[in-house]
């Protein structure tokens, strides 16, 4: 019996989203992925098919990894063994992905993985990976904010390449503005001097926060631009996914909203130089 790997390219969207939809079945989060899920994936978090990966095991899909990659680092986007303990599939698969980033140059490996998870956290760890830091999600209604404040609205584009220029250095992939410059249509962005934010669709009963460009380090500006922009639509229900670093939970504090239960670690390895010739 043998393992042999390759591109999930020879598959197609339809074929990998099932596999990764029963992969996530019994996950702590459920993640029913769809064609179209899959493809909004691949190109908001450039993803990059050809490097994605499924293994078979006695020719049958046994894992799926899906691998977005930038400059010299990769991330794992996602990676699916519907049964992990089984054979070793997720370390074979991972230590596979591993020398594939290496041999093609890149210096870093990225990934993101629920802190509850001591199973995957481990296994990252024995792989070579490292924490980071932790990210952290928020929810809540916020406090009850009054302001003839007017935010100015922006391409949510713009604030992508604001982010770029002028935020903190190495922020989480999700929140890049690499990655946000190409967020779906819906989306609005906002912007008081210095400070913006990147929300969904203000239409929906719950607003997520999708992005912030912090103005300093206390972020006066940006929770003023919030707390603007909270008042502007009270009736609804605030929400930040758990890919914010635990730092800027400050400014989560401040508009009145609640840390959920749920959070992440944010892991890197650093891969081997190859040797390059004369």
């Amino acid at each position: 019996m043998s393992r042999n790997f390759k591109s999930i390219v020879e598959f197609g969207p339809a074929a990998a989203a099932t596999l990764l939809t029963r992969a996530f079945a019994r996950y702590h989060v459920a993640l029913p992925y769809t064609p179209t899920l899959f493809t909004d994936m691949a190109r908001l978090d450039s993803v990059d098919l050809s490097l994605s990966r499924v293994m078979l095991w006695e020719d049958k899909p046994a894992a799926v990894a899906l691998i977005a990659r930038r400059g010299w680092t990769s991330r794992l986007a996602s990676i699916a063994v519907p049964e992990v303990a089984i054979n070793g599939h997720a370390h074979a698969l991972l230590t596979h992905l591993l020398a594939d980033a290496a041999g093609r140059g890149d210096r870093f490996m990225l990934v993101e993985v629920i802190e509850k998870n001591l199973p995957a956290v481990n296994l990252y760890e024995r792989c070579g990976f490292r924490k980071l830091r932790r990210l952290v999600c928020y929810t809540g209604s916020g406090g009850d904010f009054s302001t003839a404040e007017t935010p100015e609205e922006i391409d949510p584009r713009e604030f992508g390449r604001l982010l770029q220029v002028h935020g903190p250095v190495d922020l989480p992939w999700q929140i890049s503005g690499e990655t946000l410059a190409l967020v779906s249509p819906g989306h609005t962005a906002w912007r008081r001097g210095q400070a913006a934010v990147l929300i969904s669709d203000s239409a929906a009963p719950v607003i997520t926060i999708r992005g912030l460009l912090p103005d300093s380090d206390r972020g006066d500006r940006l929770v003023t631009l919030l707390k603007a922009l909270m008042a502007r639509f009270s009736d609804k229900e605030w929400s930040a996914q758990a890919i914010f670093p635990e730092e800027w939970s400050t400014v989560f504090d401040r508009l009145g909203l609640q840390r959920g239960s749920l959070s992440q670690w944010q892991m890197v390895a650093a891969l081997s130089e190859p040797a390059r010739s004369a």
